[in-house]
């Protein structure tokens, strides 16, 4: 390939010369007095270390964000060796952003640049661009090379990395260190568009060559000998000087990291005893110490004597424990590794003699082997210290007593140890080939170690890098593939084979996991024969290539792995994907025969039919005894596994010893098959020195050092194994002792998963001591008896009554809810069992565990089957207890809630002393009343009803009259239920035979993954249903990395013609150019933001797209430079597509002559096509636009996308306050228009006079808030997609119509669901307001991150949804992108979205209420639903609509529909507002109330007076102008009411009035609000474009607010509107001849004659005279 230089371009190196010189030495484009922007991001610490971990750091740079963008700290001198290797250091608040280190070396006073390559990079001749963390030429920064050429696909990467200082310079000379902290720019100047808001920062520090590095300092990959880093503390020299003379040593804890400079705080103890099994590996630790140097000594033990006599046994093996450092950062992402270092105790050396120098503590780590084919007894051995004349001068005795129990062999262990390998950071270290028999030999006494320790599983690598590039070293496939020039594929199984025979010589047999079906980047690399390069497949586990790939591999590799006999043990192991991803992938393993295995998430769904599956720490009580049984029956494995989402227990550098020992110990406990971690020798780049690492906690990445060096964490993991095997031979052997079988369990309840530090440590050493034999302290049960209680809070000012609620809507997850009031439904009863060691069993009456769940009950912080009493008190005539779970009654306005609901949650800080995290124990009376406890055989989601509450498996009733199987139904969460038998035997309710739908499986269709060395984000999915069946989805792809207007963006499509079972490859429709320019709109630029639509009967599909280079909010994008619009059709169905057709103009001139659009472009998702409405060839589409101003417009096409005309005319305004909008159909031909809003939704429907011609008018729009679900959308809505079906209701068999409506509800672009409601009388479908109002029905579709979506109804009948999700946890993908263009304007940040598509049964949807029903009879239905209509209305118009609608045809024409629209015509009322006086009030939540009127200086203003007592200040004439809209005029004063604003941003000064009408000013819209009644005010804002509402703050004055809507505890946009009946002080006037005609002015006085406009009261009632 041909090195294309990036070297800032001539032009660019010209740029920075020139600024050098013009504007100072080493030029910055931002100095120290230019302010970044950036919320969060600001520099905090800047410095170096070397191969020995010493550092030198700068800290403090700046404290807070908006700091400056330049820091001259050229006084700060890092002193560094010619020849030495350096690693720069970086720390900043926040993330996301990239590090670049730049050093001066020829005091040029600037830093040359000189990189060359695609990518990776290589440095060229001059550079002075020394190490990045991450750069790419040709990209965004979501992915690229470091500066040690290794390929970062996640672009939040901070450490630059290591340099090499160069050899030959002079000691003493310095030079400027420049540190950049910018997105994607190699530039030292810091010159890029988003420098300022990105929040970047440049340092610059001087460098001082110290001197020149040693042979031991130029060694970067010691393996025998090294020098120990010495960073952090200093010694104590008095409590030094004050130990006695000589060497100390004696017999230390093997519990505690013994600080290197501290005098160890230590009883001397010149005699230990041990207890261990035959055939355990036991450990203690001695340490040594002097106040004086003690030269080299040597350790070793003695041979084991018993009663005096020798042995022949060795006594065990001593060693030296060497200090490594590490930091207290124990969590995932950037390492900030400036954070204080200190030094640990972990590194077990080689056996050889150590320097013991003065005021340093060395400790011994002694490991004892105890054969096993020993007596049992007591047994004598000694530590001796040994100097270098071969003289003991310290010896510490050892007794070893030997328990007459075995343990079994490694090969006979019950415990699985995982511990993943990584055989490439070896061949690294050790400078071999990789896969050379230099490797081999180097991988051997590693592998051996981990035999020893039991490991059982090999980890193998099927394609590279399965975990996105993110270690030190990076993982080569260890099978070939290879793609022949023939089509076929060829696999070389060498590597891969060699390996696994190796690892057999090892003893690690058992199971072969081989790595991945599902990389974290969906991508695959093999080499291609015909273009003789590798190349890579990018693509999505849905995907027919995906498959295919799959399929010939595993076929081949089945038949491989049978020739060897290791197919049963093989196994397709994937690490943390979600469950559709797996489902998926098993589908395509199983069919071949492979089992599988999973590290991630727990799913039930998984959970039954994977071979190996392991949970986070954390997740480990989702496992149910039953599901556990069954596992074990069926020989599978089940594990959990620590990463560096665990904080502690964890075995990190920094974690506490006994940690290690726990965690095989809780397995137990969990009645668990063992423990994965993974990494085992991942080794950083100086693992000998310093165990941080970039990306994860101190020594997350290995546990075995360089050497061959075993670890104190690595040996207390071992000694925690021998734990586990000791607690499953006690478990049998103590199945007839039920005292001793309790006093184990005892002991092993106080392993709750959480225990860390000295209570890990203590907890560990009763149950070791109890497991050998020796006398433990029993933990007593908490002295309550067993029983059913109600758990209550202490806090009373809370919702303090803690019941559970599994069918409540949006509480998938099972979380614990709370309740003002006591739930004496079982659901509101736990059934406590007190246990020893302060522990209660507790499960519902519903039979789950409780659950805490973190804000918007989004996630699960604890799900608990037992708490853990820390402390209790007597307090108010209560007793009190304070769980260390840290249960905590959340305050009922904060964000823990369900569905508004308050949940429990955690208050970990919050301690014991706080109210809300007490809580009492109720007893239930439970006096003539009976417990019927529940079983259901099969799925966990049924449950079981009676007497207002429910029971899942597990569950109970209390109950005081008998129960028979009469009084009991039967239902499931998240399904439909399609039978269950239930009967009663005795006190046992039994739900058998269950029978459900099938469980929808969600596809990954457009993947945001790793492509090529790019991120696309995919966005803007839509779903159409083609004539023969067919599906074809669309979607964007944005390969400049956000929406159109910045860059390229493309639509794609995939297709299925098997209902969604599979999908075609991604299909281009229209492929964006990218180019860009300041001056020209270029159409072909950006095809973004699809909407699909597909012909009901032909073979042709529209995609309606964004289209050119603008951005639709910017004040630049106008009529004279718009938005562009292009029309893409398929004559195929989708299989290819036309050239994209520009109908901008055609779309905006539809305008021009009323009301003009600006900007607009038509919702994504779906363009909607009528079922009723076809003119000549085709059926009707309808395309709802986002325009500015004025919000929405509709647009339709009776030839499908060629021609459009405006619904309702060049000055419609279907709902000006309306974002993104879509556009369904009613049963009767009305058009329903849906708009984006925040909290809900905006509806408005379009009536049609003439539907041929279109004519016709909209109603009124109104927002609908979908309060009737029990749910609240999120106020940071998205689009989503109005879907109106044909269904038949099951409770009754009635026909009718059903409404869907998908929108995220959680508390941002979180938990996409889909709201629904019957269509099925006038009260559904007559008033917008009824169609807005009643959506009672919800179904959740995803529980994290999701945003747009859309639907239709498949030609099987199901429901074909498709939506943006990101995937939790370590499945999220974080795209954050920064992006510029035109002329550095714009930056959007944001979370790349996985396009996820799923089929549903409506019955699933509706919890089996509704089924589609195609043959609904329409006639019927338009009949019974306007016969109501008409219910109110003239006789004469009854008897007119009665004989049109026997005349109805079997399918209703649109003509006939026309016609009873003119019929009901006739007695449509008069407007509600026209014609009318009226007062506004605005109300406020606290309730208080400020009128509007006119003061005496004719500005608009507010009184705290009522309406009737300012009189006709506040009094203005509604009149419905021709726009549609109103205009308020006060009679009074002579003045239009017009917006008004806090501060000065109104028109006409700000006063609120106006003269003399004007359209734009003076026109209002009233819009239903967010309450019953109340309504809110929109016109222009002074601009004359920009919608705002009055909104008036709790202060009483007027807000600067613009939105469309506003209601919170500080301001109120919601106005009541009374229509003034005017006081005249005169009742009915009479003559003496009876009722007379009399006419008053508004003021009260008598007038002969209206001789003026005006308003007047005739015969008592107010009339507008115009």
């Amino acid at each position: 390939m041909k090195l294309k230089s990036i070297f800032l371009s001539a032009l660019s190196a010209m740029f920075i010369s020139m600024g050098a010189s013009a504007q100072g030495d080493y030029y910055v484009k931002h100095g120290a007095d230019v302010n970044v922007t950036h919320a969060t991001h600001y520099p905090k610490a800047v410095g170096v270390a070397n191969v020995r971990g010493d550092q030198q750091v700068l800290d403090n740079i700046a404290t807070a964000p908006r700091c400056a963008a330049y820091f001259d700290k050229t006084s700060t001198v890092f002193e560094v060796k010619s020849g030495e290797t350096i690693t720069p250091l970086i720390t900043i608040n926040g993330a996301w952003m990239h590090g670049y280190v730049f050093v001066d070396w020829n005091n040029n006073r600037q830093f040359d640049v000189n990189v060359t390559g695609e990518g990776p990079y290589i440095k060229g001749e001059g550079n002075e661009l020394m190490c990045w963390s991450l750069y790419s030429h040709n990209g965004n920064g979501d992915n690229g090379w470091n500066s040690a050429g290794l390929y970062q696909p996640g672009g939040d990467v901070l450490a630059p990395g290591s340099f090499r200082v160069p050899e030959g310079l002079e000691v003493g000379s310095t030079y400027r260190m420049r540190y950049a902290i910018q997105w994607n720019s190699i530039d030292p100047t810091g010159s890029y568009a988003n420098f300022i808001s990105d929040g970047g920062a440049i340092i610059d520090v001087t460098l001082k060559i110290s001197g020149i590095a040693s042979e031991d300092e130029l060694n970067v990959y010691p393996i025998d000998d090294y020098t120990e880093p010495r960073v952090g503390t200093t010694p104590d020299e008095a409590a030094w000087k004050a130990l006695p003379d000589g060497l100390n040593a004696t017999w230390a804890s093997r519990d505690v990291h013994y600080k290197l400079h501290d005098v160890p705080q230590v009883a001397q103890k010149n005699e230990a005893t041990l207890h261990a099994w035959k055939g355990e590996r036991a450990n203690i630790q001695a340490v040594l110490y002097s106040k004086s140097d003690q030269g080299m000594l040597a350790v070793r033990m003695t041979e084991w004597q018993k009663s005096g006599k020798d042995t022949g046994i060795n006594g065990g093996d001593a060693r030296f424990v060497n200090y490594v450092i590490t930091d207290d950062y124990v969590s995932c992402g950037n390492h900030p590794m400036t954070l204080p270092q200190w030094l640990v105790a972990d590194v077990i050396d080689q056996d050889k003699p150590h320097a013991v120098p003065a005021m340093e503590t060395r400790p011994v780590w002694c490991t004892i082997e105890v054969p096993r084919d020993i007596e049992a007894g007591e047994y004598t051995t000694a530590l001796e210290v040994v100097d270098e004349a071969g003289n003991v001068v310290k010896s510490l005795a050892l007794t070893v007593n030997v328990n007459s129990r075995s343990l079994p062999t490694v090969a006979e262990q019950k415990f699985h140890l995982d511990f993943w390998q990584q055989p490439y950071a070896i061949s690294r270290y050790y400078g071999v080939e990789r896969w050379s028999e230099e490797h081999y030999e180097a991988l051997r006494p590693y592998l051996q170690a981990l035999g020893r320790a039991g490991q059982r599983v090999v980890s193998a690598i099927l394609f590279y890098e399965p975990w996105g590039e993110q270690t030190h070293d990076l993982f080569d496939p260890m099978v070939q593939t290879t793609k022949k020039s023939n089509g076929t594929w060829e696999y070389d199984y060498t590597v891969f084979d060699r390996y696994v025979e190796l690892c057999a010589e090892y003893g690690i047999t058992k199971q072969i996991n081989c790595f991945s079906m599902l990389p974290w980047d969906m991508s695959f690399r093999y080499f291609d024969e015909a273009s003789g390069s590798y190349k890579t497949l990018s693509t999505t586990y849905s995907s027919a290539e995906y498959r295919e790939l799959w399929t010939a591999f595993l076929t081949a590799f089945k038949a491989h792995l049978q020739q060897k006999g290791w197919f049963e043990k093989t196994v397709i192991a994937v690490d943390e994907r979600g469950e559709a991803a797996m489902l998926k992938a098993h589908e395509i393993a199983n069919a071949l025969g492979f089992k599988m295995a999973l590290a991630g998430n727990y799913h039930g769904s998984l959970s039954d039919i994977l071979h190996d599956k392991c949970v986070q720490l954390g997740q480990e009580h989702y496992f149910t005894a039953a599901q556990l049984a069954d596992r074990k029956s069926k020989n599978r494995v089940t594990t959990f596994y620590t990463s560096c989402a665990n904080s502690e227990p964890n075995i990190y550098t920094n974690s506490y010893p006994a940690e290690a020992a726990y965690l095989p110990i809780y397995a137990a406990k969990m009645n668990l098959d063992g423990y994965l971690h993974w990494a085992w020798c991942n080794w950083d780049e100086h693992p000998l020195t310093d165990s941080r690492f970039r990306k994860f906690g101190s020594g997350d990445t290995y546990c075995y050092y360089p050497g061959n060096r075993s670890s104190v964490r690595f040996e207390r993991l071992i000694e925690g194994i021998h734990q586990y095997e000791k607690i499953q031979i006690l478990r049998e052997e103590y199945k007839n002792d039920e005292n001793k079988l309790a006093d184990l369990q005892a002991l092993l309840d106080r392993f709750n998963g959480a225990n860390a530090g000295t209570e890990c440590a203590a907890i560990v050493n009763d149950l070791e001591n109890f497991l050998n034999g020796l006398e433990v302290e029993i933990p007593d049960a908490e002295n309550v008896p067993s029983g059913y209680y109600h758990l209550v809070s202490r806090d009373v000012t809370r919702y303090e009554h803690l019941y559970n609620d599994a069918t409540l809507n949006g509480n998938s997850l099972k979380i614990t809810m709370q309740s003002d009031t006591k739930v004496n439904t079982n659901n509101g009863v736990w059934l406590l069992t007190p246990k020893r060691n302060g522990k209660f069993d507790i499960k519902n009456g519903d039979g789950n565990p409780i659950v805490a769940g973190g804000a918007n009950g989004a996630s699960i912080l604890g799900s608990y089957t037992e708490l853990t009493v820390g402390s209790s008190f007597d307090a108010d005539g209560y007793h009190y207890y304070y769980f260390t779970e840290a249960l905590n009654c959340s305050n009922a306005t904060s964000n823990y809630k369900v569905n508004g609901i308050p949940c429990l949650t955690t208050w970990l800080a919050g301690g014991a002393n706080k109210a809300d995290n007490q809580w009492r124990l109720e007893p239930v009376d439970m006096e003539g009343k009976s417990v019927y406890d529940v079983v259901v055989e099969g799925d966990a989601d049924v449950y079981v009803t009676y007497d207002g509450g429910y029971a899942f498996n597990g569950g109970f009733f209390i109950t005081a009259s008998s129960i028979d199987a009469a009084d009991l139904s039967v239902g499931i969460v998240g399904n439909v239920l399609k039978g269950a038998d239930v009967k009663v035997e005795g006190n046992t309710i039994k739900v058998t035979n269950v029978q459900a739908l099938a469980t929808p499986v969600k596809q990954d269709l457009y993947n945001t993954s790793k492509g090529d060395g790019v991120i696309p984000p995919y966005r803007i999915p839509g779903i159409s249903t083609a004539s023969n069946g067919r599906l074809i989805t669309a979607a964007a792809r944005l390969v400049c990395g956000t929406d159109p207007g910045y860059g390229q963006v493309d639509v794609v499509c995939r297709i299925s013609d098997d209902h969604g079972a599979t999908w075609s490859d991604m299909i281009d429709v229209a492929v964006g150019t990218g180019r860009t320019s300041a001056t020209v709109n270029y159409f072909d630029t950006a095809f973004g933001d699809p909407a699909i639509v597909a012909d009901r009967t032909s073979n042709e599909v529209l995609i309606i797209a964004v289209a050119g280079c603008t951005v639709y909010g910017n004040g630049n994008t106008t009529r004279q430079n718009p938005n562009m619009i292009a029309t893409i059709h398929s004559k195929d169905n989708g299989e290819t597509w036309e050239e994209p057709v520009n109908v901008t103009e055609d779309i905006y001139s539809l305008y021009d002559s009323g009301n003009v659009v600006q900007s607009a472009f038509v919702g994504g998702g779906k363009v909607f096509q009528s079922r009723i409405v076809k003119k000549d060839k085709y059926y009707r589409l309808y395309a709802a636009m986002c325009a500015r101003p004025n919000g929405n417009r509709v647009i339709y096409s009776d030839d499908f996308g060629r021609t459009w005309h405006a619904l309702g005319g060049a000055n419609a305004l279907p709902a000006p306050g309306g974002d993104e909008p879509k556009c369904e159909e009613m049963p009767d031909g009305r058009v329903i228009l849906s708009s984006r809003v925040g909290g809900g939704r905006i509806y408005n429907i379009y009536t049609y006079s003439n539907t041929l011609t279109g004519e016709g008018s909209w109603s009124t729009d109104v927002k609908s808030t979908f309060a009737g679900s029990g749910l609240t959308p999120g106020g940071n809505s998205t689009n989503g997609e109005i879907l109106v079906v044909p269904v038949q209701r099951n409770s009754d068999g009635k026909e009718m119509y059903l409404a869907l409506q998908s929108l995220p509800t959680g508390g941002g672009r979180t938990n996409v669901g889909i709201f629904y409601k019957e269509l099925t009388d006038v009260t559904d479908l007559n008033t917008v307001a009824n169609f807005a109002d009643d959506w009672n029905g919800f179904f959740q579709v995803s529980n994290t991150s999701s945003a747009y979506s859309s639907m239709d109804l498949q030609a099987d009948d199901r429901i074909g949804f498709i939506y943006e999700e990101t995937l939790t946890g370590f499945g999220r993908r974080n795209n954050p992108v920064s992006t510029s263009f035109p002329n550095g304007e714009g930056q959007h940040n944001f979370d790349g979205f996985d396009n996820i598509y799923v089929a549903y049964e409506l019955e699933y949807i509706t919890n089996g209420a509704y089924s589609i029903k195609r043959d609904v009879d329409r006639r019927a239905f338009v009949k019974e639903y306007f016969t109501a209509v008409a219910a109110d209305a003239s006789d004469k118009v009854r008897a007119e609509l009665a004989t049109a609608l026997e005349a109805l045809s079997a399918e209703p024409t649109t003509a006939e529909i026309d016609n009873i629209y003119s019929i009901l015509a006739g007695d449509v009322p008069a407007d509600k507002w026209d014609g009318k006086v009226l007062t506004f009030t605005n109300v406020q939540q606290n309730g208080a109330e400020r009128v509007l009127y006119v003061n005496g200086s004719n500005v608009l203003d507010l009184s705290t007076s009522s309406a009737e007592e300012v009189g006709d200040a506040a009094q203005f004439i509604c009149k419905k102008e021709a726009s549609g809209k109103y205009s308020f005029f006060n009679e009074a004063a002579q003045l239009y009411m017009i917006w008004r604003a806090g501060g000065n941003y109104g028109y006409n000064n700000n006063s609120g009035t106006l003269a003399a009408y004007n359209a734009t000013y003076c026109d209002w819209s009233i819009n239903p609000g967010s309450v019953a009644d109340r309504y809110y005010l929109v016109s222009k804002r002074s601009n004359g474009t920009t919608d705002g509402s009055l909104i008036i703050l709790a202060s009483g004055a007027f807000d600067a607010w613009s939105g469309s809507e506003g209601y919170s505890a500080n301001y109120s946009n919601l106005f009541r509107i009374d229509v003034v009946d005017v006081e005249t002080g005169i009742g009915e006037v009479k003559g003496e001849g009876g009722n007379v005609k009399a006419i008053y002015d508004i003021a009260g006085r008598k007038v002969e004659a209206i001789a003026a406009p005006g308003i007047y009261i005739v015969n008592g009632k107010k009339v507008l005279v115009k």
